[in-house]
């Protein structure tokens, strides 16, 4: 798995996160292409989201099924504020 990961503009990709039978997804589209990137683990997921967002300016967008990663970003993005 490739972990290089190309800045964009605000609003020129997006990140979807989304529950599968087998873990989580999450669906990276931009201006360049898409990718997708399968975890088994909740964890891995959430901080893959948090990369994604933070040293990559990917907006992320969770399906319902997904809020169990939601609330983990939510947690570890709060934990990481003074």
């Amino acid at each position: 798995m490739s972990t290089t990961i190309t800045p964009f503009e605000p609003g020129a990709a997006l990140a979807r996160i989304a529950a599968t039978p087998t873990g989580w997804q999450i669906d990276c589209r931009g201006p360049y292409g898409a990718r997708h990137y399968d975890f088994v683990s909740t964890g891995e997921a959430a901080e893959f989201a948090i990369i994604l967002r933070d040293k990559g300016n990917w907006p992320l967008r969770f399906s319902p099924g997904a809020e169990t990663v939601k609330v983990l970003v939510e947690e570890i993005s709060a934990e990481g504020e003074p």
